[in-house]
């Protein structure tokens, strides 16, 4: 994926469907206008908790900040276990 930069317009985290739980993430690019439409079901936590961390109006670059939430969670956990 090459890299872009976009703004947050809508999160949504759906409640269980079938014992699933659905994430939509609408992106509007920075360079042009256009809208991306992310949605992944069934999500997992990590998913889950990457789209929590997203913020309605802000601007992101991605990939890179799924790439940072990634490294983010991992020292948590590795915090986490040297507890």
């Amino acid at each position: 994926m090459l890299p872009f930069n976009a703004t947050v317009e809508y999160v949504e985290i759906s409640h269980p469907l079938f014992l699933y739980y659905g994430v939509d993430i609408w992106l509007r690019k920075s360079d042009g206008g256009s809208r991306l439409d992310l949605q992944i079901c069934p999500a997992n936590k990590f998913i889950i908790g990457f789209a929590r961390s997203l913020q309605r109006g802000q601007c992101y670059s991605f990939p890179k900040i799924f790439s940072d939430y990634i490294i983010n969670q991992s020292t948590n956990t590795a915090e986490m276990i040297k507890k």
